[in-house]
């Protein structure tokens, strides 16, 4: 028999087949699971650690037009724009802005400016004489639609006192009649709240932007400010919600995923973006791991259940070559040194008794046959002795008769005799 027909072979090869394939199913799927799972927790992370971000700026944006609107009310600020040619006046607001300027770390100027947006003075004494409108092109326009409230500028410009990325803010200043007099502004050290963000921690590979409504890059820690981030704005934009997850790729092919949200003091989206290889890092060797478990598994328990059938099938192997040596006429009970409890250990034991019956049995047989051979011998002896008085009787009962019919004839003839000799007499 072929080994590849034998069932030693067959049941193996089977189980472990079945084994494999449900092995590497429940691999495949638990690592599926596993991979969701992961990959929803990551970016749930990634989307509550924008979220915090956001919250930051926002709050951060907010305290400053709080701020700024202090300002506005201070005294000194009101004295100076109802009484700008008062050298006292002017004296005390520029006590006042440098006191301002001296308790803010983030300030690089702060300024004032008529209600048509000239500058009238500044903290540093620069840009006087200027308008605001066309130093921060667009703020005088937000202005506007705050009812002359506060408003924050729309883009990131550099300061003239200082030539630093900045971005301005500014504020409506009104009398005791709520009265529009005059503006007050502050341009806001930019570098510095970048700086503030590059001590976030990323990852290697992690950045953190902001991109305005028109997809220019405001904020950056790659330091790409006022960069064209058309790409990202665009999947942001086709995208449609005020937050969510988009992936795209670099120039070298590097696949990326960012998570974006848009913030509330401004018409700004944050955003996160990391390479894909450290987002699903953690998957990756999840993976890995369970690859190795399953491979591990398959040696394991194919070596297992091979070592067990051949163990278990052992008996059956015996069996099998007391039969064939049956089948060859030799008959051998074979010793069992350890008995089995199993069917397997049972049938090699009952075969055992069967062959050791069948030996009896064969012996019995030979034992007659003996007999028989040896009764046969001494008929045949018989008949050759019953055949050898046979013919010496038939020799005997020859010469009987021929004597018989001798004598037959002697009277016959000396019947005759006397017949012929009685007529001779007449």
């Amino acid at each position: 028999m072929k080994r590849r027909h034998s069932i030693r072979f067959k049941m193996p090869l089977t189980i472990s087949i079945i084994t494999t394939i449900f092995l590497i199913i429940t691999i495949i799927v638990l690592s599926y699971r596993s991979f969701v799972g992961v990959s929803k927790t990551t970016f749930s992370g990634f989307s509550s650690t924008i979220e915090g971000y956001k919250s930051m700026m926002d709050s951060w944006l907010f305290e400053n037009k709080t701020l700024i609107k202090t300002y506005a009310i201070t005294p000194a600020v009101i004295n100076y724009l109802l009484n700008i040619y008062s050298t006292n006046a002017n004296i005390q607001l520029n006590e006042t802005l440098n006191k301002f300027e001296s308790i803010n770390n983030f300030s690089l100027d702060i300024g004032l400016t008529d209600t048509n947006g000239n500058i009238l003075d500044t903290a540093k004494h620069a840009a006087i004489g200027k308008n605001i409108q066309e130093l921060r092109p667009g703020i005088w326009d937000n202005f506007k639609q705050s009812n002359y409230d506060v408003a924050y500028g729309t883009k990131i410009l550099k300061s003239i006192a200082d030539d630093k990325w900045s971005l301005a803010l500014i504020s409506g200043v009104r009398d005791a009649n709520n009265n529009l007099i005059g503006t007050i502004y502050m341009l806001i050290n930019w570098e510095e709240f970048v700086n503030s963000l590059k001590k976030l921690k990323l990852d290697e590979t992690g950045r953190l932007f902001v991109l305005d409504n028109d997809g220019i890059i405001v904020a950056d820690t790659y330091d790409y400010i006022n960069e064209n981030g058309k790409a990202y704005f665009n999947l942001i934009k086709k995208d449609n919600k005020p937050n969510g997850i988009i992936t795209y790729k670099l120039n070298n092919n590097t696949s990326r995923t960012a998570v974006y949200s848009k913030m509330e003091q401004l018409p700004w989206t944050l955003t996160m973006a990391m390479d894909n290889k450290i987002i699903y890092k953690e998957n990756i060797r999840m993976i890995r791991i369970a690859i190795i478990v399953c491979i591990l598994s398959i040696i394991c328990i194919n070596t297992f259940l091979i070592s067990y059938i051949k163990k278990t099938m052992s008996p059956l192997d015996s069996i099998m070559k007391q039969a064939q040596n049956i089948s060859e006429g030799y008959i051998n009970v074979k010793e069992i040194k350890k008995e089995r409890k199993d069917e397997f250990g049972k049938l090699e034991k009952t075969f055992n008794i069967m062959s050791e019956k069948l030996s009896e049995v064969i012996n019995e047989v030979n034992e007659a046959s003996k007999e028989i051979l040896s009764s046969s011998q001494n008929m045949l002896e018989s008949s050759s002795e019953l055949s050898s008085r046979t013919e010496s009787q038939a020799s005997s009962l020859e010469e009987t008769a021929a004597s018989i019919e001798e004598i037959v004839s002697t009277i016959q003839s000396s019947t005759e005799n006397a017949v012929n000799g009685k007529g001779y007499d007449e």
